[in-house]
Protein backbone atom coordinates (compact mmCIF):
# COMPACT_ATOMS: atom_id res chain seq x y z
CA UNK A 1 0.00 0.00 0.00
CA UNK A 2 1.55 3.25 -0.92
CA UNK A 3 1.68 6.00 1.78
CA UNK A 4 -0.08 9.05 2.24
CA UNK A 5 0.85 12.65 2.65
CA UNK A 6 -1.87 15.31 3.23
CA UNK A 7 -0.15 18.93 3.13
CA UNK A 8 -2.24 21.81 4.63
CA UNK A 9 -2.15 25.14 2.70
CA UNK A 10 -1.34 27.51 5.55
CA UNK A 11 0.67 30.45 4.45
CA UNK A 12 1.30 33.06 6.24
CA UNK A 13 -1.24 32.17 8.33
CA UNK A 14 -1.02 29.52 10.61
CA UNK A 15 2.82 29.44 9.66
CA UNK A 16 5.11 32.23 9.01
CA UNK A 17 6.22 30.61 5.11
CA UNK A 18 5.12 28.97 2.12
CA UNK A 19 4.38 25.77 2.61
CA UNK A 20 3.79 24.87 -1.30
CA UNK A 21 7.43 25.51 -1.45
CA UNK A 22 8.01 23.73 1.76
CA UNK A 23 6.32 20.50 0.68
CA UNK A 24 7.90 20.27 -2.84
CA UNK A 25 11.08 20.79 -0.82
CA UNK A 26 10.85 18.22 1.84
CA UNK A 27 9.25 15.18 0.11
CA UNK A 28 12.60 15.75 -2.46
CA UNK A 29 10.11 16.71 -5.57
CA UNK A 30 12.61 20.40 -6.07
CA UNK A 31 14.35 18.74 -9.66
CA UNK A 32 10.65 17.41 -11.32
CA UNK A 33 9.03 20.61 -9.38
CA UNK A 34 11.02 22.59 -11.88
CA UNK A 35 10.94 20.81 -14.92
CA UNK A 36 7.03 20.58 -14.97
CA UNK A 37 6.08 24.41 -13.55
CA UNK A 38 6.83 25.73 -17.34
CA UNK A 39 4.10 23.29 -18.53
CA UNK A 40 1.50 23.59 -15.82
CA UNK A 41 -0.64 26.16 -14.21
CA UNK A 42 0.89 26.92 -10.72
CA UNK A 43 -2.67 25.73 -8.57
CA UNK A 44 -2.29 22.57 -10.80
CA UNK A 45 1.05 21.84 -9.78
CA UNK A 46 0.29 22.47 -5.80
CA UNK A 47 -2.70 20.12 -6.37
CA UNK A 48 -1.30 17.47 -8.05
CA UNK A 49 1.98 17.24 -6.37
CA UNK A 50 2.96 14.81 -4.37
CA UNK A 51 1.50 11.63 -6.15
CA UNK A 52 1.79 12.63 -9.93
CA UNK A 53 5.48 13.87 -9.27
CA UNK A 54 6.79 10.64 -7.49
CA UNK A 55 4.52 8.77 -10.65
CA UNK A 56 6.97 10.85 -13.39
CA UNK A 57 10.19 10.21 -11.25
Amino acid sequence: MAGIVIVFDFDRTLIDGDSDNWAVTEMGLTEIFHQLRFTLPWNRLMDDDGASFTRKM
